[in-house]
């Protein structure tokens, strides 16, 4: 993760990196998607909250299974 804070401005934004793993029955456990986010954060009475998140997918692989119910 990286964090990246302006004391002054009482902002933050952040950037996380996530991997889906998933096996089946039928197939071994593998890495099936992989991505990060885009945090933004702000401080409110000392308190930090959470303004925004967008999510970006880098790889994808078999998704095939995924989700199946």
């Amino acid at each position: 993760m990286q964090l990246h804070i302006d004391e002054a401005a009482g902002t933050a934004r952040s950037t996380s990196y996530y991997c889906v793993t998933q096996a089946t029955p039928d197939l071994p456990l593998q890495v099936i998607v992989t991505g990060h986010y885009k945090d933004t954060f702000h401080r409110v009475d000392g308190a930090w909250w959470f303004d925004s998140r967008i999510m970006f997918v880098d790889q994808v692989g078999d998704v095939s299974q995924h989700l199946k119910f």
